[in-house]
């Protein structure tokens, strides 16, 4: 199967309401749960700490173009 019969967990700007101090602690329980259950997550944000907190790839899209980023 493609996704290994794991589950997906799908993020959509999902530290936008919350203030720092609970964002860096609710990215540490997401980056541990996804890691230790081997879970995949995509995760769309705005946010360039959320995906760099998170992110193993990165993609943007560029002018309707999905693109990898470095």
């Amino acid at each position: 199967t493609l996704l290994r019969n794991r589950p997906v967990l799908l993020l959509d700007e999902p530290f936008s309401g919350l203030d720092p101090e609970t964002v860096a602690s609710i990215r540490t329980v997401i980056a541990d749960l996804v890691q230790s259950r081997g879970w995949h997550a995509i995760l769309v944000s705005h946010q360039a700490d959320d995906i760099t907190a998170l992110a193993r790839r990165t993609y943007a899209i560029v002018d309707g173009q999905t693109r990898q980023t470095a």
